[in-house]
This record gives C-alpha cells, structure tokens and sequence, in this order.
C-alpha cells in the first residue's frame, strides 16, 4: 500500500474515531486535537484519491452485506455493524477532488 494512501486512511480512523467517540460524550482531553493539528495537508494524487473511494465503495457494501443479513435473520446485531459501517464510509468531501 502507498504511504500517502496509507496516511490518509489513518487520518479517516482517527477523525472517525474522534467524532464517534465525541457523540457518546468521551474526551480525549485535547490530545486527539493535538495529533491531527501536526499532520501535514498536502494534495493526494489520482491513484490515491481513486484508492479511498474504493475503500468508501468497500464500507458501503459492507453496510449492504449487513442489512441484508438483517432482513434474512432479524438480528439486532446485523443492523449495529451496519450503522457502524456508515459511519466508516466518509463522504470523500474533505479530499477536494475526491468526488463520488
């Protein structure tokens, strides 16, 4: 794997993570604030851009995969990973020319 694309899917986890764990009320008292503000911006290239979107496409069939397993079999637990895997999918709108 690229590391620029290896990069930017971490900085996804951890802004996932930060805004997931910001809506049951945890703080991590500044320091996740503090690890984003040094990373470095910088444009990604096209086969890097294309690489995320796949990695989007590959959350969205997850949640796909999961409700339908809920419609089969009814289980609570199906419908909670595919709410999880909805808010792994971003909507590529922070990368500026990613677009679906």
């Amino acid at each position: 794997m690229n590391k620029k694309l290896a990069a930017a899917a971490i900085l996804v986890v951890l802004i996932s993570t930060a805004l997931m764990a910001g809506n049951r009320g945890a703080s991590f008292g500044g320091e996740m604030e503090s690890a984003l503000e040094s990373v470095a911006i910088t444009s990604i290239s096209e086969a890097e851009a294309e690489g995320i979107l796949l990695m989007r496409e590959e959350e969205k069939l997850a949640r796909d995969v999961y409700l339908t397993l809920y419609d089969k079999w009814g289980l609570r637990t199906f419908t909670n990973i595919a709410g999880a895997e909805s808010t792994h999918g971003c909507n590529g709108s922070s990368y500026g020319k990613i677009q679906s």
